[in-house]
């Protein structure tokens, strides 16, 4: 049984692109209020803003907001990605380079392209590892993160 048709295979290569809004001091403090990492550079003090901001912001203020009504059975968002088997999919590894901190004021502009799609044959049933990678770059086109995500699909 193979999972991978020629249709499933066509993603791979292919990108999507989304903006996140500029990064505010209130969404700094709030993230800092709930991450609990009370590291100076991320404080404000008297009139000075937050130096910079914690280095997962950039997930949370780059993520669309969905309708309830574009998830999936399971719980996961479709996220314009290949539908296989029964189309659910799970969270795998993920590995992120910071190339800069985020600053106040940024504007991330993010490029997810799926790398790769590998099938593979588990004790229960056939998945699928997808590999995506995720450039973030800011109002100037300087790249400030890179991300690679494998999601398993099955």
């Amino acid at each position: 049984m193979t999972l991978l048709t020629p249709e499933i295979t066509a993603w791979v290569g292919q990108s999507i692109e989304f903006f996140s809004d500029p990064v505010t001091e209130g969404e700094i403090r709030r993230f800092v209020a709930a991450s609990e990492d009370p590291n100076p550079a991320y404080l404000s003090s008297g009139d000075q803003p937050p130096i910079q901001a914690p280095p997962m912001l950039y997930y949370a203020i780059t993520r669309p907001f969905v309708a309830g009504s574009e998830f999936a059975e399971d719980g996961t968002v479709f996220e314009h990605r290949p539908m296989i088997g029964k189309g659910q999919a799970m969270g795998g590894s993920v590995e992120v380079e910071w190339l800069r901190p985020i600053r106040l004021d940024d504007r991330l502009r993010g490029v997810r392209t799926l790398a790769s799609l590998n099938e593979k044959q588990g004790n229960r049933m056939h998945f699928v590892i997808a590999e995506w990678v995720t450039e973030y770059f800011d109002q100037k086109e300087d790249l400030v993160v890179r991300e690679r995500y494998e999601q398993i699909l099955f």
